[in-house]
């Protein structure tokens, strides 16, 4: 989900979108995502590039605004916060956004609720399956035999565990 706007949203222009969306009755359509600012050099453009942050790649985190702007933004930064530190030097800038779940899947991308992201993991040493919500080293439970986690986009047939991502919406 790429916008024409070359600057991230201020701080001020949020507080704008959530009045509006309180005098509407409608704080429960807004969601906060993380966008993110990619500078020229890198989006080989002559401007720099708004683009919505997504991990994995095609899936954006989201927290509901909810009937509580302050302290769903509070968790929307702790999401920041997150993105950013695995994101250091990259020539990428972060900001919090509000959306709504529908620009998002008009973007082609898929939203789901940060923190409610789970794979399901199966081992093909003896077939077990069990929910892992990060990636990193496994060890199945019942056969002990470590296994490496990987997102679903990246695996091939030499990979030792096959990840599919589920949303509960």
């Amino acid at each position: 989900m790429f916008s024409e706007r070359t600057h991230l949203h201020t701080t001020k222009n949020l507080e704008r979108i959530i009045d509006g969306a309180k005098r509407m009755g409608e704080l429960n359509r807004l969601y906060w995502m993380v966008e993110i600012k990619i500078a020229a050099a890198l989006a080989g453009t002559k401007q720099p590039v708004i683009a919505a942050a997504s991990y994995p790649l095609g899936w954006v985190p989201v927290v509901p605004v909810g009937s509580d702007p302050k302290l769903s933004r509070h968790y929307a930064e702790i999401m920041l916060e997150c993105l950013k530190s695995a994101n250091r030097g990259r020539l990428i800038d972060f900001g919090l956004a509000l959306t709504s779940t529908d620009v998002i899947d008009a973007g082609g991308y898929q939203a789901y609720e940060w923190g409610d992201l789970l794979w399901d993991c199966v081992c093909v040493e003896c077939g077990a399956v069990w929910a892992a919500t990060g990636i990193g080293e496994e060890v199945c439970s019942e056969c002990g035999k470590g296994v490496r986690l990987m997102p679903a986009e990246c695996r091939d047939v030499t990979h030792e565990v096959t990840r599919w991502v589920s949303w509960n919406s």
